[in-house]
Order: structure tokens, then sequence, then C-alpha cells
């Protein structure tokens, strides 16, 4: 029995179709909670929200906060940058010619050949298995949510720039 974090966003619409996020951080007992008690949850925040507000709810999401394996990273590679990236761009089974990509930042420069991600041997590997593993608790989709990723089409190096909203936070 542990107690957990987790934080429930609603994202709220007013009448000139302008929506705004609203938050709600929350613990939890994971011995006792149970996806459907969490729905049940969500559902019942919904039901007292929505007389408090003139704006249309559009939707609902739940992130759980989960304590960090060891064995991690204790501090960044020398060198690293957010910047430098790893896009990783997956087919899906169906319908044919649809893709979906997910970009890791910091990309690990161990795994690079020149622009390419190695995705045949190593760490590339084992991120594209698991990535595409179809038997495993979670199975990677698209943003919608429409198709399921099964192979890897291209793994390439980029940049997205990101620096001038990093200052503004700073």
């Amino acid at each position: 029995m542990a107690t957990r974090q987790g934080r429930i966003s609603l994202r709220i619409k007013d009448a000139t179709k302008v929506s705004k996020a609203y938050t709600e951080y929350v613990t939890f007992d994971d011995a006792t909670a149970t996806l459907a008690s969490i729905g049940a949850a969500l559902n019942g925040v919904c039901a007292y929200v929505d007389p408090i507000t003139d704006g249309q709810i559009m939707s609902v999401a739940f992130t759980l906060f989960h304590s960090l394996p060891s064995g991690l990273k204790g501090a960044p590679v020398a060198g690293s940058d957010v910047e430098e990236t790893g896009l990783f761009s997956f087919n899906t089974p169906a319908p044919a010619g649809k893709g979906y990509s997910i970009d890791v930042p910091a990309i690990a420069q161990s795994i690079l050949s020149g622009r390419s991600i190695i995705v045949d041997a190593g760490d590339g590997q084992t991120y594209v298995n698991d990535v595409t593993a179809t038997g495993a608790t979670f199975r990677d989709t698209d943003d919608k949510w429409a198709y399921t990723l099964d192979s890897v089409r291209s793994a390439q190096k980029t940049f997205r720039k990101s620096r001038r909203a990093l200052k503004r936070a700073g």
C-alpha cells in the first residue's frame, strides 16, 4: 500500500471556442484504486466542475506520477542537448502508408552513425522492439489512438529549437 500522486486535467471551451485547462492535483492509495474506481472518480470531478463553469467540458485526462526505477542516470551526460533529437518514424499495419513519429530529446550519441540512428543492434534496437511489441502491457499507437505502431520506417537525428522558450522560462 502506497500513496501515489496524480493530476486531473479538464479541457474547458468557452462560447468563443477558446479552451483552457482546469487542473487538480490528487493522491490515491494504489492498493485499493483500480482503473474502474479512478474512472468513476474522474466522472465525479466532471460532475462537480460542470455546474460551476459556463464553459463546456471537452475532455478529461488523468496523469499518474509513478516513482522512477533505480538504475537510471543520476545526471545528464556531459554535452547532451535536448534540442538534438532522435526522430523515430514507425509504420502502422493498416491503413497502408500511415505512420507516426516519436521524437526523443537529447538523443544518445552512442546510437548514432552520422545522422542515422542505429536500430538494428544495441539500445536503438531495444527501443524499437519495445515500441512495436504486441504482447506488452502498453501497446504504442499514434496520437489519436487509431493505429498501432508495428515497424520502424526511419530513424534520424533531428533538431528542435526550444532555447527561446527555455530562456523565457528561466
